[in-house]
């Protein structure tokens, strides 16, 4: 059934980021492992772009020590995944879904969710670490955390019920 509340939290994340992907004008194909979205990006001259694309969503909790607690995402990892994505031709967006627990109430998320175009994605973004006695190029989640909104869509909750 379920290990432990892993898939409960990443179901959660897939189910936010497809539901502020849809508040601003995307259309979800399907929300299964391979997230895929149809964007309707409407530009400045009023005329609207039908876009498809493929959303990587990450969820982990936000405590002093935060870390990947699976295999962490890596540069080559990340560069294949765009590849396949432009040779669709369809975008490729990562969304990261932080969350913690309300303390007092352990049903109450405080959740904050960073949705990047891959695009603006480049090398700074990983750092060297030693993963299972392997040296990989992981995305830092310093960076993420300290994304502008003119970075990224960011989406912040004081509460929400789980």
């Amino acid at each position: 059934m379920f290990k432990g509340n892993r898939r409960i939290i990443g179901d959660f994340g897939r189910s936010l980021v497809a539901m502020v992907l849809t508040r601003i004008g995307a259309k979800v194909e399907k929300l299964s492992r391979k997230d895929k979205f149809d964007l309707f990006i409407k530009q400045p001259d009023g005329t609207v772009i039908h876009r498809p694309a493929f959303v990587k969503v990450k969820t982990r909790r936000l405590s002093p020590k935060v870390k990947w607690g699976d295999v962490p995402p890596s540069f080559e990892e990340f560069k294949y995944e765009r590849e396949l994505a432009e040779r669709e031709g369809a975008g490729f967006l990562l969304a990261f879904v932080f969350y913690n627990i309300v303390k007092g109430n352990p049903l109450k998320l405080q959740v904050k969710a960073y949705i990047v175009d891959s695009n603006i994605v480049n090398e700074e973004w990983f750092v060297t670490r030693t993963y299972k006695e392997r040296k990989i190029r992981q995305l830092s989640i310093s960076k993420i955390l300290s994304l502008k909104p003119k970075e990224a869509f960011i989406v912040e909750t004081s509460e929400a019920m789980l």
